[in-house]
């Protein structure tokens, strides 16, 4: 009979119920402090990286040219971030981006990385003008959303690094059509390529 008393005070699947059927938590209100912990699912920072190698020459750039690993606009494949929101129309938050090269010269060394939500297909190579007074050679200008002003100013024996901010305003919100952002790079003065030079391309932010 005390069984049956507590079957009928406890009923079947009241450690996991629906929320309609739960019995409510009241805390007490002497309660001490207690930690809340979330996943790694939720609101973690992140850092994406992608990189290439340019072509084997040291022809000097232009501002406005592309830097890319080919010279043929058909085999030009635009920096891809993998995996960089969790699932498809998923946002993600870039606020700062870094650029390495594996070449130590600081010369001339400006440049500007472009973002964008879907891969490009562009209408130039490497040493091309991808940027001719805001008109970029690309077929997906609604995919673009913006961009990083980059000064390379320190270098080691390693090679040399740089940093930059968004040129308008404080971050960018990028939403891809699928789980990849993808990226571009300008040269914004006469630069002076190392034969083979690797390029890679470090953004940090915020991903939910």
């Amino acid at each position: 009979q005390r069984i049956t008393s507590l079957i009928a005070l406890f009923p079947t699947g009241l450690c996991q119920t629906t929320m309609a059927n739960s019995f409510p938590v009241v805390i007490a209100s002497n309660q001490s402090a207690f930690s809340v912990t979330t996943t790694a699912a939720t609101n973690s920072e992140i850092v994406l990286s992608a990189n290439f190698t340019r072509p084997a020459d040291t022809t000097a750039y232009a501002a406005g040219d592309l830097v890319a690993n080919s010279t043929t606009a058909g085999s030009v494949v635009p920096l891809s971030f993998t995996s960089a929101v969790r699932g498809n129309a998923d946002g993600i938050r870039i606020e700062r981006c870094r650029l390495r090269k594996s070449t130590t010269s600081l010369t001339n060394a400006t440049f500007r990385v472009h973002l964008f939500e879907s891969s490009s297909t562009l209408s130039v190579g490497d040493n091309g003008v991808f940027n001719s007074s805001g008109v970029l050679a690309v077929n997906n200008a609604m995919a673009y959303v913006g961009s990083f002003a980059i000064t390379v100013q320190n270098s080691g024996s390693d090679g040399a690094i740089g940093f930059g901010v968004p040129l308008v305003g404080n971050g960018m919100t990028l939403q891809p059509s699928a789980t990849t952002i993808y990226a571009l790079i300008e040269v914004t003065a006469a630069y002076t390529p190392g034969n083979a030079e690797v390029f890679t391309v470090q953004l940090e932010g915020f991903r939910p």
